[in-house]
């Protein structure tokens, strides 16, 4: 057995008592005696004590380290250290670490992984929520067979039950022993309910709060307000003006929670986190003083509603979220006087809003009516929402911004996205908003005509605390006026050139590459003129190489785009590079000797001929493989 410190973060059942180690001339007999006898320590640690014995702490019980390593030290042993919560000091309580000699093994199951880290495990096991097969025989165990033969629908409905548990288990466990003397189908139809529409487990009878208590203590141990704040809120608020170093604390938050278990990775794990159910569960009990003020959040998230709840429901409400139902319509005015969140997004058919719905918001600070693609207006009324900080209308039909945005004078953050058919933003709008920091304009607002009556860039250079903007242009004249402002230039990540027919050679995108050199993502998308894309160092300027923060670069839907030739010293961040529907490209250059690209993508590109690894430098290709072409497309 090789020496090694290990850990796993998770409840996992071991039962070793420390307990048992006391002080006392009696103990210590009863200790040699059990070692004359070839006893295990579990034996000596289980053994009852003598009414006798004193019994004190464990920080504070004189002798008691030397008691743990007389009987450790002399042998090979195996201990296992189960509910860890905080660094433990082995040398304190007398037990020996291991090493080659002893040739031992320290196992402890802690609830955070930082534990882990202050304690230098050497290896690090994280137990992952039970498997489906594995989860419906714990759950079983502990629902008993008289349960589950009390009635021919009962295992079906069990199955549903278990599944609701997603493998978690403390939740099989707890919920299966409730479920133990459920007799009739209808009782198991009712846990099923609960579990599903996030109402608390206390509705299951047999349930308490027991389960949530227990999970409690890692919210309890997260450390400051901001990141409990983010558990249940999920959003940081009281921004710096530094929007990367608020991406940063927003990083590191999430990789806390994640070292707590309170969250998981999503499918896309740099992009994307998930709660698990009874996490989730957890979050609603504890932002309802848990459980004490059940009308503080309204949650009804994807439980098929088509209609909104009534709207009487609202008003004691501090929160809402209606995501990912059917709802269709909101024709009733709510009075929200607590109102902070409100989330409706992802209710594909939800089209008609109350002209007076915002009316009695006053507090409203987070308002996301994303991928509600039929939501085609905004009412007049959201202008009063004064207290505004956040709106997302992400993936929405809305065409025309009220000029009464101009009022959500405290908004940080506006998410245009994806609004294609947005055509119209009145001028004067949108310099009102003086705490504008980000603005999201990817695959939206193209109208940048200078004394037009719309939206144009003088208002976004007059936004001083504006430092993060996406936007799409759709000719050069945009593009050129973009590239004259170094406000805007420099706060710009991401840039989408989109139907710039008139965008025809290469030395209009040598300007835009010199001088857009904090750009991460561009895409080209239908600018049907451009032939040619040529990107070269300007041997004369040295070190100063063209988009040197570029990280994305997209051409997509380029028909008459024959060639791409990168030069050496060029794109020295680029990570990924994807050419989609380019049907006439046939020669790539350049492309695998980029220092640190990760990903190229090539769809839909049937006449390429060539993909070779060269170089531009002072006018001359230099080819650095023959077999390049067969490198990058097998």
């Amino acid at each position: 057995m090789s020496p090694s410190l290990s850990c796993s973060n998770a409840r996992m059942r071991f039962n070793f008592g420390f307990e048992a180690c006391q002080v006392g001339g009696e103990k210590l007999k009863d200790v040699a005696v059990l070692k004359r006898k070839g006893d295990s320590y579990k034996e000596v640690a289980n053994k009852q004590l003598p009414d006798a014995v004193e019994e004190k702490p464990l920080t504070l019980a004189v002798g008691r380290d030397l008691v743990l390593e007389k009987v450790l030290s002399s042998k090979k042993f195996m201990l296992l250290l189960d509910d860890i919560w905080k660094w433990l000091d082995l040398d304190k309580v007398g037990i020996p670490h291991p090493s080659s000699q002893n040739m031992s093994k320290v196992i402890f199951t802690p609830r955070f992984e930082d534990v882990c880290g202050h304690m230098t495990a050497d290896k690090k096991i994280k137990v992952e929520c039970l498997p489906e097969q594995e989860a419906m025989n714990l759950f079983l165990r502990n629902v008993g067979e008289e349960a589950m033969k009390s009635h021919p629908e009962t295992p079906i409905l069990a199955k549903s039950v278990d599944k609701e548990c997603k493998g978690l288990p403390l939740a099989l466990i707890t919920i299966g022993r409730a479920m133990s003397y459920k007799k009739t189908p209808q009782e198991w139809k009712h846990a099923i309910s609960v579990l599903s529409t996030s109402k608390p487990p206390s509705e299951i009878s047999g349930m308490n709060d027991k389960m949530l208590l227990r999970l409690k203590y890692s919210y309890d141990n997260l450390g400051g307000d901001t990141i409990k704040s983010c558990f249940l809120e999920g959003f940081l608020d009281g921004w710096d003006d530094d929007l990367d170093t608020v991406h940063n604390k927003g990083h590191d938050i999430i990789g806390r929670l994640k070292a707590a278990c309170l969250l998981e990775s999503g499918s896309d794990e740099e992009r994307e986190v998930k709660l698990h159910d009874v996490i989730r569960d957890l979050a609603l009990w504890i932002a309802s003083e848990c459980g004490k003020n059940k009308k503080r959040f309204l949650v009804r998230a994807g439980v098929g509603l088509t209609h909104a709840p009534d709207v009487e429901r609202w008003k004691e409400a501090e929160r809402i979220s209606l995501m990912n139902n059917g709802i269709k319509e909101v024709t009733e005015t709510p009075q929200c006087p607590n109102l902070l969140t409100l989330m409706p997004q992802w209710n594909r058919d939800f089209g008609k809003v109350h002209t007076d719905f915002f009316q009695f918001m006053p507090l409203l600070r987070v308002l996301d009516l994303s991928g509600n693609s039929f939501l085609k207006e905004l009412p007049v009324g959201n202008g009063n929402l004064a207290e505004l900080r956040y709106l997302n209308l992400l993936n929405t039909k809305i065409k025309v911004l009220p000029e009464e945005m101009g009022n959500l004078v405290k908004l940080k953050h506006l998410d245009l996205e994806l609004t294609t058919r947005l055509h119209t933003i009145p001028q004067g709008a949108i310099s009102r908003l003086s705490e504008l920091t980000v603005m999201n304009l990817h695959y939206s607002y193209s109208e940048w005509e200078e004394g037009s009556e719309g939206l144009n860039m003088s208002e976004l250079e007059g936004l001083e605390r504006l430092n993060h903007l996406n936007i799409t242009l759709s000719n050069v004249h945009a593009l050129e006026r973009l590239l004259c402002s170094s406000k805007l230039r420099n706060v710009t990540r991401y840039l989408l050139l989109n139907r710039c027919e008139d965008l025809t050679i290469s030395n209009q995108l040598s300007s835009l590459f010199t001088a857009m050199k904090s750009l991460p993502e561009l895409t080209f998308n239908r600018c049907n003129g451009l032939v040619e894309v040529m990107i070269s160092v300007d041997a004369k300027k040295g070190n100063d190489y063209p988009v040197s923060s570029l990280e994305w670069l997209v051409l997509w839907q380029l028909p008459h785009l024959n060639c791409i030739q990168v030069g050496r010293g060029c794109f020295r961040n680029l990570l990924t590079i994807k050419i989609f529907s380019c049907f006439k490209l046939k020669k790539i250059y350049g492309l695998l000797q980029l220092e640190s690209i990760e990903k190229i993508e090539i769809e839909q590109a049937n006449e390429l001929e060539e993909v070779i690894d060269t170089a531009i430098a002072d006018g001359t290709l230099i080819c650095s493989g023959p077999d390049a072409e067969q490198q990058l497309l097998h």
